[in-house]
């Protein structure tokens, strides 16, 4: 065995594990480099066709590269060979809610904060599927647990504002999309949002502040020029 293995060793690179395609996948996610991080984990599957961590890791970067048809499958998969595995379930719901599908997203992702009631990312996908059924207290709950378990999502604290606006509370939006955008400044969607909110309740000087950052990144932005020229008209 060990002159095979130093027969190999003089050939060339040893090939990888599926744990060591996974531990790559995961740096390339980590760099936002998707389709590097997807290729990684296809290897590790071809290899453990089993692997629960390698499907779920798939299923999240699919979701991320818009193959939702693809992570819905991989994540049953994934649901098939572990239906205790919270991580499946709420990718699946991610890819559903993208699809509208938000029944089904509803259920799979109440499971998967059932089976783990740590995780931010279920409660949000949850939230999100809650939204898309127009359920605005059951979305607004669980937005709020989400942004208990982690109060940095900018994404989280927008989400919880368009909830806000199912029950019309604009004040409550508001002070949603402005955590938001502190959080990150170039969430583009919160500040059209604030801007739209902070106009709507005479606030139009705060709104063009708002679009003007937008522009002033983005300067071909047609829904924030689109408000701005409609906001100046107003003064």
């Amino acid at each position: 065995m060990l002159i095979l293995i130093l027969a190999l060793s003089a050939c060339g690179k040893l090939p990888q594990t599926s744990t060591e395609d996974i531990i790559e996948g995961n740096q390339f996610f980590m760099k936002s480099e998707y389709e590097k991080a997807e290729t990684c984990y296809r290897a590790a599957l071809s290899k453990s066709p089993d692997n629960a961590t390698a499907m779920n890791n798939l299923g999240v970067i699919l979701n991320e590269l818009g193959k939702y048809d693809e992570a819905i499958t991989i994540s049953q998969k994934a649901i098939s060979a572990d239906a205790k595995n919270p991580i499946a379930h709420y990718v699946l719901a991610r890819a559903l809610n993208a699809k509208g599908q938000f029944d089904e997203a509803f259920e799979q992702a109440k499971t998967a904060t059932e089976l783990d009631s740590t995780d931010a990312i279920g409660f949000r996908t949850l939230g999100e599927a809650a939204l898309g059924r127009k359920d605005a207290g059951t979305a607004i709950s669980a937005f709020e647990a989400a942004i208990m378990l982690d109060d940095t999502s900018d994404i989280t604290h927008h989400m919880l504002g368009q909830a806000f606006l199912l029950l019309d509370d604009i004040e409550s939006q508001i002070l949603e999309d402005r955590r938001a955008v502190e959080i990150n400044p170039n969430n583009i969607e919160a500040r059209l949002s604030l801007a739209d909110s902070l106009a709507r309740t005479g606030r139009v000087d705060e709104a063009c502040e708002q679009l003007n950052s937008i522009l002033e990144k983005d300067s071909k932005n047609e829904r924030a020029l689109v408000l701005l020229k409609e906001f100046n008209q107003r003064n």
